[in-house]
Order: C-alpha cells, then structure tokens, then sequence
C-alpha cells in the first residue's frame, strides 16, 4: 500500500490561518517550518519523534554554550533556530498525522523551555569558564532561577485551578472578569518575552563578549518579563482560587463555603 505523501500546499491547508501567532513564528518559525515539513512528513517522522529529537538538540546547545570559546556560542545560536523552527514542525505533524494529543502538548512544552531556561546559566558557566568575573556566573543563575520560579508559579495555578474546577465547579462569570485584569498583564508580558528571547541567541554570534551581552539582554528581556509574570500570575491565582474548600482533617459533616 502506498502511503499518502504531502506537499507545502497540503501543510499550509492544515493550520488555521486566521489565528494570529507571535512576530517569531508568524514570521520565521512557521514559513521556514513548513517548507521543511513535507520533508519529515514523507521520511515518516512523527510529531512526538521531532519534540524528541529537539530536546535532544537543545541539551547539547547547553553543552555548547557552557563551554569557553566563541564556537560553542556558534553552536547554541544555529541549534536554537533549529529547534524553534522544528517546534512548528512538530506541530504541522501533528495536524497533519492526526496526531494531536494532551501528552504531545505537554511534552512539546517542556521542550520549550529547555534552551530558554538553561540558557544564561550555560552561557554564565561559559564566560566564568574563559576567566571572566564571577558576577557573571550569579547573574546567569539568577536569570535561569527566576525563569524557572515563574514558570512554576503557572504550572502550580494550572493545576490548582483544574483541581479546584473539578471538586466544585467551574469559575463564576464574577471571578473571570476580575481575573480578566491579570490575564491581560500576562499577554502582553508574553508577548515580550517571547520575542525577546527569540532574538537574544543572536547576540551569542558576536565574538569575545557574546555571552555577556546574551547575559545583559536576558537580565532585561528574560528576568524582568517574568518577575511581572509571576507577579501577575500571584494576582490571578488570588481572584480564582480563593474558593474555600474542605480540609482533609475537617469533620465528615463539615462543608465548604459556595
């Protein structure tokens, strides 16, 4: 039996083009994407097995960048266009093989976050590595860490709101306009980060200093963002999870307030 081949028309069919994505993937994610897509599709990869194969590549861009020398930094910068352009592959397999799933969701955005949250620590190990102070081995770990706080923050609100949804209801129509406000914050400030960081690898190309600027530009583009992330997303946590539930200590005949 001959199996189903496709071609760039078949891959740009298969999205909604009217759901508008970041500059970075609206612009050079996506284009480049799908023009490689029919080539993975056709070789018989699937969704799951691209997402594998970037994480692979992101670590050993982390590998790359933690070691001293302006080639490692070459290295990392190719390999992180390489697996942002192959994160929109992924999903275009995905369509494509209707494949698309709650686990590929989630293991696709643990990838994402591999080279964004190791990143400046790998590139502080880097510079220390080539003699430079050690404030800049902190300020990397700082970056890295308060990426990696954020992020928990959201994970831990994404899990405690599903709980919560599932033990005693859904939202009011009342807690989702109040959390309307934190939510916008929230956008705007990924919106931010999100380009931001697609275009600080860039920086890892310029000789000698590269990885103090990559440094400097996460501290602003990177830290920052997230600091107002996380504050943003403590405010929403407040308004949506402030339901009052029932302990597992408390009397069988005790029971939450609505």
């Amino acid at each position: 039996m001959t199996r189903s081949r496709i071609t760039l028309e078949g891959v740009r069919a298969s999205y909604n083009s009217n759901i508008k994505s970041h500059y970075s993937v609206g612009w050079f994610g996506r284009p480049l994407a799908n023009l490689v897509t029919p080539l993975f599709f056709n070789s018989g990869f699937t969704a799951n097995g691209v997402t594998n194969v970037r994480v692979l590549l992101a670590v050993a861009c982390l590998v790359a960048l933690a070691i001293p020398g302006w080639a490692g930094a070459v290295i990392a910068c190719v390999g992180f266009y390489i697996c942002f352009v192959l994160d929109c592959v992924d999903g275009n397999l995905a369509r494509l093989r209707s494949e698309v799933s709650y686990w590929g969701k989630f293991i696709d955005g643990l990838a994402d976050f591999v080279f964004i949250l190791g990143a400046p620590f790998a590139a502080a190990i880097g510079i220390f590595g080539d003699g430079a102070d050690a404030i800049w081995l902190l300020l990397g770990c700082l970056v890295t860490a308060m990426s990696s706080i954020s992020q928990l923050a959201r994970s831990r609100l994404s899990f405690f709101r599903e709980w919560m949804v599932g033990q005693s209801g859904a939202l009011s129509e009342a807690v989702e306009r109040r959390a309307a406000g934190p939510r916008r914050a929230q956008s705007l400030v990924a919106a931010i980060y999100v380009n931001g960081t697609f275009l600080m690898p860039l920086l890892l190309l310029i000789p000698e200093h590269g990885r103090i600027i990559f440094i400097v530009a996460a501290t602003a583009l990177q830290a920052l963002p997230e600091v107002l992330w996380l504050g943003a997303t403590i405010a929403e946590a407040r308004i949506i999870l402030a339901r009052r539930r029932t302990s597992i200590h408390s009397p069988p005949e005790q029971t939450p307030y609505g």
